[in-house]
C-alpha cells in the first residue's frame, strides 16, 4: 500500500525536477578581434557610445556591450585569442560553440548604420556577430540561439536609446503580442505533464490489476474463494471498488503535489481533470484484467504490458506534438487510450476550457470507447478461457 502512494510521488518529482529546466553551466567561446586585450571589456570607465551635439552618435568597442548583456545565465564565457583556437576546442567538445567579432566590428556597424545605401559588402560582413555552434544537441542549440537573439535585441535597443533614436529601429517588423493562451515563458514541462500523469495512472492500474489476478490464480486464492460461495462477479466488483478508491486518492495526491509543490498551472476545473484521470485509470484496470486473462505468468504479463507501453508513449504526442508525425501515423496515434484524453487535460489546465468544449468531452468519449471495448474483450476472453 505504501508503494502505491509513494510511486506516483517519485515519478512526478522525477519528471518535474529532471525535465524542462534551462540548461546550465554551458561553455561558449568568445573570439573578439577588435580588442587587443579582453580585459578592456571589464573596465568600468569604458564608454561605448558618444552622442555629439550635431545629433550624431559615435560607437566604440560595442562588442563589450554585447558581452555584458550576454551574462552567465546563458553560458560561461571562455575567451580565445584566435578563431583557430576556438574552433579546435569546439571540435573537441570543450565548448558548445563560439562567438566571433571581426577586427573592425564597431567601425563596420557604424558604417552600415550611417551609410546603409553606400556601405560595401565588406562592411556588412564584418558588422555581423558570427556564431559557430555544435548543433548535434537540438534542445541546447535552440536554447542558445533563443538567448543570443534576446541578447542582441537588448544590445541593439540599448544602442538606439543611447543614440537618442527610437529603440523600435532595432527590432524586426514582427511583434508577438500577449499570447491568446499561455505565457511568453511557457515551458515544455507544461506540455508534457498531462500526458506523463495519464500514462502513469493508466499503466500503474494495468500492472497492479494484472499482478493481483495472476497471483491470486497461481496461489489458488481465486479457486478457494469460488468454493467458499463467492461469485466471480463479486470478486471482480471488490477489486474494482478497492482499486478505484486507491486511484481516486492517487489522482488527488498528484494534482495537489503538482499544484502546490511545482506550481503547475491550472486554469480550469480540478473535478474535470480528476474525472478524466479516474476513467483512464479504470480503462487501465480493464487492460490489466485482459492481460491477466491471457497470460499465465507474471513474466508474460510484464512483457505484454511493457511491449505496449513504449509504442503508446512514443506515438501518443507526449514527447513531441502529433503534428510532427506523418498524416497516416497521426490516425494511428489518435487510437491510443491517452492521446485524446491528454489533449483534453492540457486544454483544461492551460486554456481553462470546461467539459462543454468539444476538445474536452471528446477526451471523455475516447476513454469511454476504450472502457467498453476492453470490457467486451475481457468478457470474450473469459468465455474463451472457460
Amino acid at each position: 500500500m505504501v508503494f502505491l502512494f509513494l510511486y506516483p510521488i517519485f515519478q512526478l518529482v522525477s519528471f518535474y525536477v529532471a525535465v524542462g529546466g534551462n540548461p546550465k553551466d554551458l561553455r561558449l567561446g568568445i573570439v573578439n578581434e577588435e580588442l587587443t586585450n579582453i580585459r578592456q571589456c571589464f573596465n568600468e570607465s569604458l564608454i561605448t557610445t558618444y552622442y555629439r551635439e550635431d545629433y550624431d552618435c559615435d560607437l566604440y568597442k560595442v562588442s563589450c556591450r554585447f558581452l555584458e548583456k550576454l551574462n552567465r545565465s546563458v553560458a560561461i564565457q571562455e575567451y580565445y585569442d584566435t578563431y583557430e583556437d576556438a574552433y579546435r576546442d569546439a571540435r573537441k567538445g570543450k565548448i558548445l560553440g563560439f562567438i566571433h567579432f571581426s577586427e573592425n566590428f564597431t567601425e563596420s556597424l557604424q558604417d552600415v548604420r550611417d551609410n546603409v545605401r553606400d556601405a560595401d559588402d565588406g562592411s556588412f560582413h564584418t558588422s555581423e556577430i558570427k556564431v559557430y555552434l555544435d548543433k548535434s544537441d537540438q534542445q541546447i542549440t535552440f536554447f542558445i540561439e533563443k538567448k543570443l537573439l534576446q541578447t542582441y535585441r537588448e544590445f541593439a535597443e540599448s544602442l538606439m536609446t543611447d543614440c537618442r533614436l527610437p529603440k523600435q529601429l532595432a527590432n524586426i517588423p514582427i511583434t508577438f503580442e500577449t499570447p491568446v493562451y499561455g505565457t511568453f515563458d511557457e515551458e515544455f514541462t507544461d506540455f508534457m505533464a498531462p500526458g506523463v500523469v495519464m500514462t502513469m495512472i493508466f499503466f500503474l492500474a494495468t500492472l497492479i490489476t494484472a499482478t493481483i489476478f495472476i497471483t491470486d490464480r497461481l496461489e489458488g486464492v481465486w479457486d478457494r474463494t469460488i468454493v467458499a460461495g463467492i461469485t466471480a462477479l463479486e470478486l471482480l466488483l471488490a477489486h474494482i471498488i478497492t482499486q478505484t478508491s486507491i486511484m481516486l486518492l492517487q489522482c488527488i495526491e498528484i494534482i495537489l503535489l503538482a499544484t502546490f509543490l511545482f506550481d503547475a498551472q491550472n486554469q480550469g476545473s480540478n473535478i474535470t481533470v480528476v474525472g478524466l484521470l479516474m476513467l483512464l485509470g479504470f480503462a487501465g484496470m480493464l487492460y490489466g484484467l485482459l492481460i491477466s486473462i491471457f497470460c499465465d505468468a507474471h513474466s508474460t504479463a510484464n512483457f505484454m504490458a511493457t511491449g505496449s507501453f513504449y509504442p503508446m508513449i512514443i506515438l501518443c504526442g507526449i514527447l513531441w506534438p502529433l503534428e510532427g508525425m506523418p498524416q497516416y501515423l497521426q490516425y494511428v496515434a489518435y487510437c491510443f487510450p491517452f492521446t485524446i484524453p491528454s489533449i483534453a487535460v492540457r486544454n483544461v489546465l492551460t486554456k481553462g476550457w470546461s467539459i462543454t468544449n468539444s476538445q474536452v468531452y471528446m477526451g471523455y468519449g475516447a476513454v469511454g470507447v476504450w472502457i467498453i471495448s476492453l470490457l467486451l474483450l475481457c468478457l470474450l476472453g473469459l468465455k474463451i478461457k472457460k
